[in-house]
């Protein structure tokens, strides 16, 4: 597959995608690093500090760096399941109608683009370079098959049995994709509606990690984006996507985001450091007979989003009890802050399948936090514990009355105060 260097993901006009903006002054929470504020939502200044104001009528300002989440209360996420998703090679998920390549002769044809039309973010034209893969939606009565696959090259699984054509793709047009067939390098086309799924033979890079700070974008139809996030004026966040290998991606990347439509935004790289973001200086399990465990970053145990009483977060550690996590912190921060608890994804069908963990938080080795008994049933418990000067932090999950059953248990939104 052949490729230029170029803009991994820009915005054309909106033109075709229903948008739905809110009312001037959109009600937000803000989660400080200090405090949490409730409010109507009024920009972003030049300083880069995002202002609310609040009940009482006063104007609050936070600058970006001092912002954990941006959240609005009043919107769920609702991924439209007829929606196709795109998977981008640094792990952000983009969900929307696929209208497929350039066509030729338009005058800005390019051989190597597709567009996606999104509701949270507008029409995105995306470099093929910037994909991972594409799944289009399936029927819900006949699921197509995904097969794995090794090698080095594209892959298309087909309707309706999940049939694999390998080999390089050339490109998408309106209405089809081509492929350089891997046995006998014919060059066949197969329409877009009987491809099911498109992976590319090249891997997913690292999860965004810049220095300066950016935010996790996820909007109510189910786009999730790592982003720079730039201005926001009449109603619209303007930002730009982020890559770790941004000597790649030279152009400005930039989209826009009605307000409207935008669920959440973590923030990473401020005042803070997620602890996902770091590697732990020892992860060890303890088996439960021959049963061990390990842990994920910003997911659950089980691999889904982390959820923990209802609420997703972007960021954290899900493990599975009893498992131990110790963290070298150099006595640069000032505090340690996670919402411990069972995560969601845990089925509980009777009493001999409640999950429960027991969290545990050491400092240099002496314990400064113990949760208790931690279900699904007595929520989750918040963790705020002092760590100036400290030079370990180890993250304790044990097992509780059940031993390891569904004992999923989530360090959801765990950081580091500088």
């Amino acid at each position: 597959m052949t490729f230029r260097t170029g803009c991994a993901l820009a915005v054309a006009t909106a033109f075709g995608v229903r948008l739905l903006l809110p009312a001037w002054g959109e009600e937000v929470r803000l989660q400080t690093v200090d405090s949490t504020l409730e409010g109507e939502w009024l920009g972003i200044d030049e300083s880069g500090a995002i202002s609310i104001r609040t009940s009482d009528g006063r104007t609050r300002r936070s600058p970006l760096a001092d912002i954990v989440l941006v959240e609005n209360p009043g919107r769920a996420v609702l991924a439209d399941p007829k929606a196709t998703e795109v998977v981008l090679t640094n792990g952000d998920v983009l969900r929307g109608t696929f209208e497929g390549g350039d066509p030729e002769g338009a005058p800005a044809y390019d051989p190597d683009v597709v567009t996606l039309a999104t509701e949270g973010l507008g029409r995105l034209r995306l470099s093929l370079l910037a994909i991972r893969s594409i799944r289009f939606p399936d029927d819900p009565a006949r699921p197509v098959p995904i097969s794995q696959h090794e090698g080095e090259e594209d892959v298309l699984w087909l309707r309706p049995q999940g049939d694999v054509v390998s080999g390089l793709l050339q490109r998408f047009t309106p209405d089809e994709v081509l492929i350089r067939w891997k046995v006998s390098a014919e060059v066949v086309a197969k329409r877009i509606q009987d491809v099911a799924m498109v992976r590319f033979q090249e891997g997913m890079a690292p999860v965004p990690s810049p220095q300066y700070v950016l935010g996790i974008v996820q909007t109510v139809d189910g786009c999730r984006v790592h982003a720079r996030i730039l201005s926001m004026t009449d109603r619209v966040l303007a930002a730009r996507s982020v890559y770790d290998d941004e000597a790649d991606f030279p152009d400005p990347v930039q989209f826009a985001a009605p307000v409207g439509r935008i669920h959440s935004i973590t923030m990473k790289n401020g005042r803070f450091v997620y602890l996902s973001d770091r590697e732990p200086v020892e992860a060890k399990s303890f088996p439960y007979f021959d049963e061990e465990w390990d842990y994920r970053r910003d997911v659950s145990w089980a691999g889904t989003q982390l959820s923990v009483d209802g609420k997703v977060y972007q960021k954290g550690i899900g493990t599975h009890a009893r498992f131990l996590l110790v963290y070298d912190l150099g006595g640069e921060y000032q505090r340690f802050l996670c919402t411990a608890g069972i995560d969601d994804s845990a089925v509980e069908t009777s009493p001999y399948t409640r999950g429960g963990a027991i969290f545990r938080v050491q400092v240099d080795g002496k314990t400064v936090f113990d949760s208790g008994l931690v279900t699904r049933e007595t929520g989750a418990k918040e963790i705020d514990v002092p760590v100036k000067g400290a030079g370990r932090l180890t993250l304790e999950a044990d097992y509780g009355p059940n031993g390891p059953v569904n004992a999923r248990a989530d360090w959801a939104g765990a950081r580091l105060l500088r």
